[in-house]
């Protein structure tokens, strides 16, 4: 080989590796199913996420007349509750529960005379609402006439042989009225009396809680006293 054909040889060479080196190749990718060639330069995709926030709905619950008077009654708003129960009776005279409520209403606002003519409206309409003989019973501790309050008491034991809530709430408010005037010495001398009689078990605190009305309500029934609270019978049955 002679030197000019060497030199073109080798100038050849160099100009191939310089076109190689300023040229870039796309490889083609083909996918599966796809009938043209995808870059591979293109194949990532950004995909934007888009989130939809769905407005949630508020249900509006609306209240009739009667729940919102007793709405009212649980947040102390005897007045406005009176308004309300009174137009739902004057619609509708044969509801013993809004007559029962209306009762209520007005006890709380110290008005007895027509709390008292509302209960017995609610009685007259359904003689055993358990509901109206309690609250009947406790207008009858607030005016003082504790025989009337144990006639109730005793109703209440009639329509609830196996116990009720109002059962037990007129029986502490009669317990209550009942030891009101007690001193704690008093009251120790009660709590010995019915643990000595085997009905109470917790210590001589001077404090009659649930516990003592419990154990004074399991020795009345024991001894068939159908009266609640400390009254003479109960006292001279404990030898007080």
């Amino acid at each position: 080989m002679n030197l000019r054909k060497s030199f073109s040889l080798s100038l050849a060479g160099l100009m191939a590796s310089a076109f190689v080196a300023s040229t870039s190749f796309v490889v083609p990718v083909y996918a599966a199913g796809d009938s043209d060639p995808v870059p591979k330069t293109v194949k990532k995709k950004v995909v934007k996420k888009t989130t939809t926030k769905a407005a949630k709905k508020k249900k509006v619950v609306r209240l009739s007349p009667y729940q919102l008077a007793l709405a009212d009654i649980k947040k102390w708003r005897y007045e406005k509750a009176t308004g309300r129960l009174q137009s739902i009776v004057s619609k509708d005279p044969t509801n013993a529960d809004a007559w029962n409520w209306l009762g209520y209403s007005l006890r709380k606002q110290q008005q007895f005379d027509e709390s008292f003519e509302a209960y017995q409206t609610a009685l007259k309409i359904d003689a055993n609402h358990v509901g109206a003989h309690e609250y009947l019973g406790e207008l009858y501790l607030q005016t003082n006439r504790m025989n009337e309050a144990q006639g109730q008491f005793a109703k209440l034991k009639e329509l609830c042989p196996s116990g009720c809530k109002q059962l037990d709430e007129l029986e502490k408010a009669i317990v209550e009225a009942t030891l009101e005037d007690l001193d704690g010495d008093a009251t120790k001398a009660l709590q010995s009396a019915l643990k000595d009689k085997g009905f109470y078990k917790s210590s001589i605190d001077g404090d009659f809680g649930n516990g003592s009305r419990r154990a004074l309500r399991a020795f009345q029934d024991a001894n068939g006293i159908q009266t609640a609270g400390l009254t003479d019978e109960t006292k001279s049955a404990l030898g007080l």
